[in-house]
């Protein structure tokens, strides 16, 4: 169980500390866009922006389904030891 848990939290270390730079590289990016592209620059960062709340809804709905997951997997390791 502990390996389990273990490769759960390796897989996922990167993405939080990717999630840690985000907040501050998401408006340096807009940023470059409408530097470089001028007004589809501007369109091109409000689609971002539009997308970022729909992946956290995502997240959300992922979390759920892997906590399920989880419980099932937690099942299965308990009747095999």
């Amino acid at each position: 169980m502990l390996s389990n848990d273990f490769n759960t939290i390796e897989t996922k270390a990167p993405i939080f500390f990717a999630s840690l730079v985000a907040p501050l590289a998401l408006p340096a990016a807009i940023a470059i866009l409408i530097v470089r592209f001028g007004w589809p620059g501007v369109i091109i960062g409000l689609v971002i922006l539009v997308l970022v709340p729909l992946q956290g809804c995502i997240g959300k709905v992922n979390g759920e389904i892997l906590r399920k997951v989880n419980v099932k997997k937690d099942i299965r390791i308990k009747v095999c030891t």
